[in-house]
């Protein structure tokens, strides 16, 4: 974080010098975007393997980089406070992880039970369509993508779609309703945040 804030300072620092009104910002933007992976178009083959979840990723999504970049402090607490939830519903490091395998499929594993999926590729939108539990639920989701790590993510209320669907397919066990419910119940609260995303963090 440390070394993205100095390289974003600099590339600031000559971007005013330089360029001015729109230029400037588009710029800017494509310099963000460099350094957090976000221009880097994703192929099937480059998601291939099993990737470790590491924790939730939040991203508020907006036309304003500086307001999206001010944001970060806001999605590291949400960041925080989500992995602690859905840790109480089995997904959590160590034990979750999805694996991407060829001819479009893949799964999840949650505890010890992995949940079958298919998915496909849109490197022009950098976007992974899966469809889980065999055509039950099907989501869409941003993939911004840095050599060993990956962040997956989806509309708020799709995660929490996802999270339900696995608690009835006992992928996760129904002492944890109550936690599903909070769950619910926290998305209704980042509603109030316009085009956010949320999802996993994955690494190898």
């Amino acid at each position: 974080r440390v070394l993205f804030r100095s390289m974003l300072g600099k590339a600031a620092e000559k971007l005013s010098d330089e360029k001015t009104g729109s230029e400037a910002g588009e710029t800017l933007k494509n310099v963000v975007g460099s350094i957090v992976g976000q221009n880097t178009k994703v192929s099937a083959d480059m998601l291939l393997g099993t990737w470790n979840y590491d924790g939730i990723a939040c991203e508020l999504v907006s036309d304003n980089t500086l307001s999206n970049i001010g944001g970060s402090v806001v999605t590291s607490k949400i960041e925080d406070k989500l992995t602690g939830y859905v840790a109480k519903v089995g997904i959590k490091k160590g034990v979750t992880s999805v694996t991407f395998a060829e001819e479009g499929k893949c799964s999840v594993k949650i505890k010890n039970k992995e949940i079958p999926a298919t998915y496909t590729v849109d490197s022009s939108k950098n976007e992974v369509a899966f469809s889980f539990l065999y055509g039950k639920l099907n989501l869409k989701a941003s993939v911004a993508y840095e050599v060993s790590n990956v962040n997956v993510v989806f509309d708020a209320d799709k995660l929490l779609e996802f999270i339900k669907k696995l608690s009835s397919s006992d992928a996760v066990s129904k002492s944890d309703s109550s936690t599903i419910s909070t769950l619910s119940t926290i998305s209704t609260l980042l509603k109030g945040y316009d085009g956010m995303k949320l999802g996993l963090k994955l690494s190898k």
